[in-house]
């Protein structure tokens, strides 16, 4: 089977899967963000490894601790968020324990590098964890109205944005693409795929509006943008660091788009900032 076809395949059968998870009733929403959250975070770990200088039975007992604290901070944002307005805001203080814990941690495994093992194993949680939780708050932002499209609107407008956008710079670039936006991290991006799924996005952004009310059309609009910009920033750092542990995917699981993480690195890297524009929009109404 060729990749395209693997690729076209893989997505439909996935893209169902989202769209069932984000349209049909919040139970399913957040199963699927939980998924997508231990997904990324495992497939994290294993990128990080050789980075870090541990002991096959220090990197053992670091992989676990790191997995357990990271759901456990990303349930805690998620559900902080989901009680945001109705019970208080301490319960982001019980995350600071938890990133204390990576510190201690290293004290019991007296690994060479305690502060670089340290350090990358708690950027999980502020690559990953942080910016998966937000997308709960989208969900939750307006707890009263409909789950679809009031309440999942956001995140579904966003997921579709992001995929409209890798689309049309995949096709873009792999047809008249030749100047390259950062060939040392990743020889295949070009500017003229970045521009193609740039101008679709705003595009479909503007589109979208008339569907999922969140925003007006220049709000939308702004938000493809954001896509597009932080969306191929987040295929560029974690490009950087494949090369930096010299893989060429983080897992397999799905085919023709490698692990969790190579689909949805632009996804978790955009939605801090689309995070930004809504809080802005909210302040300024």
């Amino acid at each position: 089977m060729n990749e395209l076809l693997k690729r076209t395949l893989t997505a439909i059968g996935f893209g169902a899967v989202m769209l069932a998870g984000l349209t049909i009733h919040e139970f399913g929403f957040l199963a699927l963000m939980l998924i997508i959250h231990t997904g990324c975070l495992w497939e994290y770990q294993l990128l990080i490894a050789p980075q870090q200088e541990y002991r096959i039975e220090q990197k053992k007992k670091a992989f676990v601790y790191s997995m357990v604290s990271g759901t456990i901070i990303f349930y805690l944002l998620s559900t902080g968020f989901r009680f945001l307005f109705f019970i208080n805001d301490y319960i982001y203080f019980l995350i600071v324990p938890l990133l204390l814990g990576y510190l201690i941690l290293e004290l019991f495994l007296k690994s060479n590098s305690p502060l670089r093992n340290a350090a990358l194993n708690a950027m999980g949680v502020i690559y990953i964890s942080f910016p998966l939780s937000m997308a709960i708050f989208f969900s939750y932002h307006h707890e009263n109205a409909a789950w679809f499209p009031e309440r999942s609107g956001v995140i579904l407008g966003i997921v579709l944005l992001v995929w409209l956008h890798d689309t049309m710079a995949y096709f873009a670039g792999s047809i008249f693409g030749r100047n390259r936006i950062m060939p040392s991290v990743s020889p295949k991006k070009s500017w003229e795929g970045f521009f193609t799924g740039l101008a679709s996005t705003l595009l479909a952004g503007w589109i979208l509006s008339g569907y999922f009310h969140q925003f007006n059309p220049i709000g939308w609009m702004v938000v493809g943008a954001i896509v597009s910009v932080f969306g191929t920033l987040g295929d560029l750092v974690e490009s950087m660091m494949k090369r930096a542990a010299g893989i060429k995917d983080t897992g397999k699981l799905l085919p023709g788009h490698g692990g969790f993480l190579d689909r949805f690195d632009a996804f978790i890297f955009c939605l801090p900032f689309v995070f930004l524009f809504y809080m802005i929009v909210i302040l300024l109404n």
